[in-house]
């Protein structure tokens, strides 16, 4: 196949260290939010390569990003979708429709809520023409619009997304569980915060949950 998908992401146990959403059973968290994605990414029948931390390379996080397609596009492929493990809402049909605008498009992008993306896809050729993916301001809230302004100067075509929200802290995993708690997934990862705050009773409401968090430390798998 000519289309691969990249998931970019620290391995659970590590992004459980860096990250925390929950207490206690924050790494059995990411392990839930990474095999779902991967689970996701292989049901569409595309190859999905995977590259955590231990084959990352590069100082900052543009280096590493462009290290990651650089290498997928090196084995054969000629375009590449990469994703990282921390979009709860991404779904199948939006990497199936990722991969169908990379037929007439040279760029796909999916936006998250705070400026960046959460999904990146580009062709071989676009990607060589671009060469400048570690000099952008990555992990800022306006890496979304100097990206697509730079694609947009130099004549790229870009295919869009519908804009999805990730999960960086422990407020937005609130958000997301008050939004879609009926979910089946989702009232697994409810299952984590009632056996960790309030381990006699499964009725307390979500509102009353208090949901602490360490300092927000930006990195994959957010892709932007």
């Amino acid at each position: 196949m000519h289309t691969a998908l990249l998931l970019f992401a620290r391995r659970p146990e590590r992004e459980g260290q860096v990250k925390s959403l929950i207490e206690g059973s924050n790494e059995r968290l990411w392990q839930i939010l990474y095999q779902r994605t991967l689970a996701t990414a292989k049901a569409i029948g595309l190859p999905v390569v995977l590259v955590d931390e231990r084959q990352q390379r590069g100082d900052t996080f543009g280096e590493r990003l462009k290290h990651a397609f650089h290498d997928t596009f090196q084995t054969g492929y000629q375009r590449v979708i990469l994703i990282g493990s921390d979009v709860p809402d991404l779904r199948a049909e939006h990497l199936l429709r990722s991969a169908h605008s990379l037929n007439h498009r040279d760029w796909v992008l999916g936006p998250d809520r705070r400026g960046g993306a959460y999904l990146i896809g580009c062709t071989k050729e676009a990607f060589y023409r671009s060469q400048t993916l570690d000099c952008l301001p990555w992990q800022s809230d306006r890496i979304l619009h100097h990206f697509t302004g730079f694609l947009l100067r130099q004549g790229e075509k870009i295919g869009w997304l519908p804009t999805l929200a990730d999960l960086n802290n422990a407020a937005d995993l609130q958000r997301w569980l008050a939004i879609h708690r009926q979910l089946p997934w989702a009232q697994t990862i409810l299952q984590l915060l009632l056996v960790d705050f309030v381990p006699t009773t499964l009725q307390r409401p979500l509102r009353s949950l208090t949901i602490r968090s360490t300092k927000l430390l930006r990195g994959p798998p957010r892709i932007a």
